[in-house]
């Protein structure tokens, strides 16, 4: 929300700070009541002061994991900027100004830290979001724009194209790669301590150079920073569901296990070219995103038969298995979706309800 709310002679911002925030205030003026018994301000005028004093803008700076950027851009209502030495430097720089000359031994401590916080994230890709607001609510949404940027960057980076690939670009400390200490023993001595990732090495970094933002774009990066930067209350029904599609079709970039893949794909699948749960899944599946990529009837053949055989892998998901034929079945059936998700995302803007857009794909069938 936007504006101000009043309540009474107060007028409170609507946005700018979390519920938490709001109880946290809450238990602070009961205590306030509680033990200065003369203290007669009513709890909207306390918690009035208090947002217009918390309420300041804001930087936030989230590192992303084997992300690194050659030029700044934008997604969204943020910008992807690398975390630069003189950043960091302007930031030690700035604490040691306001510290007094008798905080010495913080001032140590102080430089220990960011030569640590130098070695883990100078250099990485970061999600910068400016906003106005208290420090919880800012810390909320600078995370939650992070999240769908991660969820972006893992489609167009083309780890939704390979059975075996896997995006390791989430938030720094979200990204759960599997690591293992090994102790060498050789009569009874040990010799060697390794220690490191035992992730499969599809898990690499991901440098984005001007090149590549083109590239992205061309597939459709500008039109899905237009939707992350619109407001909720903006946004048409339709370009929702489109943005409900991404972050379920986002899931597959970060495993890299094929049948984890299709279950992923396929549930962003259906909750888009689906009118109702009523309806025949998979010959309706098939039919609509065959009409929709190809005008050729062959390929349409092809694609409704691939598709039927991604539902049977799925459906032997407990089995944890893919023979060399079934990841040939589930490469072709990446590649489908991925260019159903191209021409989605570069036409979505032509439709204003999900209804449009299945009665479009359905008049393409008879035609």
């Amino acid at each position: 929300y936007k504006g101000f709310d009043h309540f009474g002679k107060c007028a409170i911002p609507l946005n700018g700070y979390s519920l938490s925030y709001v109880e946290q205030k809450l238990f602070e003026w009961i205590k306030l009541k509680l033990l200065e018994k003369d203290s007669n301000i009513l709890f909207m005028k306390y918690l009035e002061n208090k947002v217009h004093s918390d309420i300041k803008p804001l930087i936030l700076w989230i590192p992303i994991n084997e992300l690194f950027v050659e030029t700044p851009f934008l997604i969204g209502n943020s910008q992807i900027i690398p975390l630069s030495k003189l950043k960091i430097d302007d930031w030690e720089a700035s604490f040691l100004e306001t510290s007094s000359s008798e905080q010495k031994e913080m001032k140590e401590n102080f430089k220990i830290y960011v030569d640590n916080l130098r070695k883990k994230y100078q250099g990485l890709a970061c999600v910068v979001t400016q906003i106005e607001a208290e420090q919880s609510y800012a810390h909320e949404y600078a995370i939650e724009q992070a999240q769908k940027i991660t969820s972006i960057i893992g489609i167009l980076s083309g780890a939704v194209l390979f059975p075996n690939a896997k995006s390791a670009c989430q938030i720094k400390g979200s990204e759960n790669i599997a690591q293992a200490i090994t102790f060498f023993e050789l009569e009874n001595k040990m010799f060697r301590i390794i220690e490191g990732s035992i992730e499969k090495p599809s898990s690499q970094f991901l440098m984005i150079n001007r090149e590549l933002i083109q590239e992205f774009r061309n597939l459709g990066l500008n039109r899905i920073s237009d939707l992350l930067a619109k407001d909720q209350e903006s946004l048409l029904s339709f370009e929702n569901k489109v943005l409900n599609f991404l972050f379920l079709y986002s899931k597959a970039s970060f495993t890299d296990e094929p049948v984890e893949k299709i279950v992923y794909v396929l549930s962003a699948l259906e909750s888009i070219l689906l009118r109702s749960d009523n309806e025949p899944i998979q010959q309706n599946l098939g039919e609509r995103l065959a009409f929709f990529i190809s005008d050729q009837l062959e390929e349409r053949k092809k694609i409704i038969k691939n598709l039927r055989s991604a539902y049977s892998i799925r459906s032997k998901y407990i089995h944890h298995g893919s023979s060399s034929s079934e990841l040939e079945t589930i490469k072709e059936f990446l590649f489908f979706v991925f260019r159903f998700f191209v021409l989605l995302i570069n036409n979505c803007h032509l439709f204003g309800q999900k209804e449009d857009f299945l009665n479009y794909i359905d008049d393409k069938k008879l035609s």
